[in-house]
């Protein structure tokens, strides 16, 4: 049980952790491009990839904003992803 404890705990601060005001335009899974059973070192290779195809650095000069939207909604979904896969894997290992 006690294992599971700090899965429930980690789940519970990335929602607290959530960047602020964004809306994600589907599903955290969808976003990502991997399927709703993939592990956790699946999901956080594919936010790594989002995350540097979406980084405002990378931006054409004026594209700033849209990209700075577009990498928070990469994050956010990658906390919410994340942190149901952790919660899923800690119920199945009572």
């Amino acid at each position: 049980m006690r294992g599971v404890s700090w899965l429930l705990v980690l789940a519970t601060n990335a929602q607290r952790n959530k960047p602020q005001g964004v809306q994600l335009s589907s599903s955290p899974y969808d976003i990502l491009g991997v399927h709703r059973r993939a592990t956790v070192q699946e999901i956080r290779n594919a936010y790594r990839a989002k995350a540097r195809e979406t980084h405002p650095d990378k931006a054409r000069p004026g594209r700033e904003a849209e990209m700075r939207d577009r990498f928070l909604e990469v994050a956010a979904a990658f906390l919410a992803a994340a942190a149901a896969q952790l919660v899923f894997v800690g119920l199945f290992a009572l």
